[in-house]
């Protein structure tokens, strides 16, 4: 039996650790520290140095960042003289893997049953050019990203163990203490929530473990969000003021939103979403009301849309392939597993008999993933040079 158990993990994780290489060895063609991660480093150093969040030393503290558990996670590791140019992009390459390992098991709870369709989510984030540049670069993309993905994943395991909210609740908040969408996130999941109740059980009285969750959420997010406004003293970042309270919001609000549909559009012809979306939407609106792929395909519609109006609303991000909508990479590439996965059941009704159904998932599986791959090969080779 012993012998047999880790056979068994083998063969059912040799597959992610394949595609893991392949997304190190993509990252790796990036490899790269963009500039706005020094800002950080400069943060973390001083915190290393003098215990103290602030960008110039000596002078009163001003929130310059929008990342603070990564900051904070970068000064712990700068006071055991760990180069911060080093530990961003391992500690962003592993959230990165974690994030795929994540679009695995929320694969296989949707389905009921492993199956090889699962891996096909993670063989498309390893593929994906902007998945895997921001596993490089320095920033807290992949830390964000995989608390998001751990969100999802605990919120769909909840609805059939309460116990999961527990974990709900730690990833909403370590989310929300790592970008400001954080707080977006867990607001759209627990109004999913609330919704799902109100058609399914016609009731909002919450359970017991749901209030365990809120006060989870608020026992972790509070006392950081209570600081950081004793400490800075503004109850909102300073991007805030800038993009949504600030001069440029009214002023520039027409280009703000201009550059933010660019932006989506962007994103949607390079990451081949555009091509994606109405096979994502097929998957999701021949699923069962009652159905775990029901439930996750409303979940990602929902946070894919108030995402991409946020990400319009504050124009989006100056850099390169999509960083500022990372999330919606994994959500994106499990609703195309899922869709595809529909389509194979749907064809092989009007194929003959003879056609194995195995046989045709793998073929069109292999298609989509080598014109994708070839697609993904030449943005790189774009984007590096």
């Amino acid at each position: 039996m012993s012998r047999r158990v880790p056979q068994a993990l083998l063969q059912r994780y040799a597959p992610l650790l394949v595609v893991a290489a392949i997304l190190v060895w993509h990252s790796l063609q990036y490899n790269f520290v963009t500039d706005d991660a020094y800002i950080s480093f400069v943060f973390s150093e001083n915190f290393a140095e003098h215990g103290q969040l602030l960008f110039n030393h000596g002078h009163p503290p001003v929130e310059g960042y929008t990342n603070f558990l990564w900051t904070l996670i970068l000064g712990l590791l700068m006071v055991v003289r760990l180069p911060p140019e080093i530990t961003s992009l391992v500690l962003g390459t592993g959230f990165a893997v974690g994030s795929m390992y994540l679009a695995l098991r929320v694969a296989e709870h949707i389905s009921g049953a492993k199956s090889g369709w699962d891996y096909l989510p993670p063989a498309i984030l390893a593929l994906s050019s902007g998945f895997a540049c921001w596993s490089s670069g320095g920033l807290e993309t992949q830390m964000f990203t995989f608390w998001v993905t751990l969100g999802t994943y605990a919120y769909l395991r909840a609805m059939d163990n309460e116990r999961y909210y527990r974990l709900l609740a730690v990833a909403l908040a370590l989310a929300a203490m790592t970008r400001p969408e954080g707080l977006l996130v867990a607001a759209i999941i627990g109004g999913h929530r609330l919704l799902v109740k109100v058609i399914g059980q016609r009731s909002i009285r919450p359970r017991k473990e749901e209030l365990l969750c809120l006060g989870i959420f608020l026992v972790l997010w509070g006392p950081w969000f209570a600081w950081r406004f004793w400490y800075y003293g503004h109850l909102f970042p300073n991007t805030y003021y800038v993009k949504a309270a600030g001069k440029m919001s009214v002023g520039y609000a027409k280009q703000m939103q201009a550059n933010g549909r660019y932006y989506i559009w962007q994103w949607l012809n390079q990451s081949k979403m555009l091509y994606a979306a109405p096979l994502v939407l097929l998957g999701f609106a021949l699923a069962k009301p009652s159905s775990r792929r029901f439930l996750y395909g409303s979940l990602a519609l929902c946070i894919s849309a108030a995402y991409l109006f946020y990400t319009m609303r504050v124009g989006g991000d100056f850099m390169g392939l999509h960083r500022f909508v990372m999330p919606l990479f994994v959500l994106g590439a499990i609703g195309f597993a899922l869709g595809l996965r529909v389509l194979v059941g749907l064809l092989q009704r009007f194929l003959p008999q003879r056609v194995p159904r195995q046989s045709l998932a793998i073929a069109t599986s292999a298609l989509c993933l080598v014109l994708f791959a070839s697609s993904q090969y030449q943005l790189t080779r774009q984007s590096v040079r």
